[in-house]
């Protein structure tokens, strides 16, 4: 009993913590009364399901009434995630090696099943090896591993098993255009929900920080701000940046989104190669609808809420 009462009063020190940073950040940005700012917070919480931090991110103290009511926030997002869930179906985003087998027809290897002859084979002649977790995204757990920053191919083996990200194939995921973006391997999502684009994005790694930015999917241009995974901006320098064959790359999400229709919410992950080769890197549950809901990525402030009524009607 001690102890739970211990974890709750830090939990509630820490969101009280959090709540006033937030109310304050807004205040000198807005000008707008820290009492009026903390009313407004509460009242919208209630009313539109939202937490503080979502406040300050989608800007609610900016939008009136009839367009708050349009945002998808995290808890509005659980309840759709609840309402579809589907384990036995889930799993097969989850189980990375049988979505690869079903999915993928480029030949991706597990480095526990090669012999070191295999392995020494496959490095001398690729050079650059993206290896990723079997239970993991690939955004969020690839490497790109060079054997010319290794003694040998024995290192570099060592290296990959240790880091426990044992699929590995050929690094050729490097089409010039993406290539200026970043020179290692660029992302190219598409979020569908029964097979309508909900969203898309580019991401990439930088300094270990994975870094987004949104894809207007209508232009199939980059949009604004590239943000990292704790919100910052890294610039707005790709505003405009045009995605390489992003139409095909569409009409692909959604032939996929088709063959796995019983999950309806599904981001897709593509990569160009360096001949310009669409290739399908991965598929995931989607997570990043608050970072797509960021003001300057939207049209007329209108957030995702109406697209998703339009195939599941669990708000009035």
């Amino acid at each position: 009993m001690k102890e739970s009462f211990k974890k709750f009063y830090k939990n509630l020190k820490n969101d009280i913590y959090h709540i006033r940073k937030n109310i304050n950040y807004i205040h000198d940005i807005s000008g707008k009364s820290r009492f009026v700012i903390f009313f407004d917070i509460l009242y919208s919480s209630i009313r539109y399901g939202i937490s503080d931090n979502e406040y300050r991110i989608f800007e609610f103290y900016r939008i009136k009434r009839d367009k708050r009511r349009t945002y998808l926030s995290i808890s509005k997002h659980n309840r759709i995630a609840w309402l579809l869930e589907d384990k036995k179906q889930d799993s097969i985003l989850e189980n990375k090696e049988s979505f690869i087998k079903e999915f993928i027809s480029r030949k991706i290897y597990d480095i526990n099943d090669m012999t070191f002859k295999e392995f020494e084979n496959f490095a001398t002649k690729n050079k650059k090896i993206l290896a990723r977790s079997p239970k993991k995204s690939i955004i969020k757990s690839f490497r790109v591993f060079n054997l010319s920053d290794y003694r040998s191919p024995a290192f570099m083996s060592d290296d990959i098993k240790k880091s426990g990200l044992n699929l590995i194939e050929k690094n050729n995921f490097r089409e010039k255009n993406m290539n200026t973006i970043n020179d290692d391997f660029v992302l190219i999502n598409v979020t569908t929900f029964d097979g309508e684009v909900m969203a898309s994005s580019i991401k990439y790694k930088e300094l270990g920080h994975i870094i987004s930015g949104s894809i207007d999917t209508k232009k199939g241009t980059i949009k604004g701000h590239l943000k990292d995974e704790d919100g910052n901006n890294y610039g707005n320098n790709l505003d405009g940046f045009e995605i390489p064959k992003y139409n095909k790359i569409i009409e692909m999400a959604r032939e996929l989104s088709i063959k796995l229709s019983d999950i309806r919410e599904i981001e897709w992950s593509f990569a160009l190669d360096n001949r310009g080769k669409i290739n399908l890197m991965d598929a995931n549950k989607y997570d990043d609808f608050v970072f797509a809901q960021t003001p300057e990525f939207l049209n007329s402030r209108i957030g995702f809420l109406p697209r998703y009524k339009k195939h599941i009607s669990i708000w009035r």
